[in-house]
């Protein structure tokens, strides 16, 4: 449980990260196109529009790749609490039926009768074999 808390917490983290990159996305691309703007109105020279347009781009670039990577992340840690989720849910049910058997003097699962037969038929055998020893040496003696 505390996995899925500690995983529901990164992935509320990533997703706030995701927020934030998303609107330095939007800002930039605004930024962009005030300066495309710029570059028609001739305010400033083609060379310097073009080299800071190509440094957007590049920002832009990289955080796209930032935020594809933070979301792929965030897939994966949806993807683990699903799983952990599911498991929780199958070892209750497994508990439940447990508890229930137990209710009813029964063993709590098939493989706890399994070994609880296999742990008496050891201690049998142990016992024969002590008795089996003991008139052995009674015999000797």
């Amino acid at each position: 449980m505390a996995k899925i808390h500690v995983l529901e917490e990164r992935l509320n983290n990533k997703k706030e990260a995701l927020l934030e990159k998303e609107l330095v996305f939007e800002e930039v691309s605004n930024l962009a196109e005030k300066l495309r703007t710029q570059a028609l109105d001739g305010r400033k020279t083609t060379l310097e529009v073009a080299e800071k347009i190509n440094e957007y781009k590049a920002r832009t670039t990289d955080l796209s790749r930032k935020m594809l990577a933070t979301v792929s992340e965030l897939s994966m840690f949806q993807s683990k609490a699903l799983k952990l989720q599911q498991e929780k849910e199958e070892k209750d049910l497994v508990l439940e039926g447990a508890l229930q058997n137990l209710d009813q003097g029964m063993p709590p699962t098939e493989d706890s009768e399994i070994e609880y037969q296999r742990i008496q038929r050891n201690q049998m055998r142990r016992r024969t074999e002590g008795e089996e020893r003991r008139q052995r040496k009674a015999l000797e003696a």
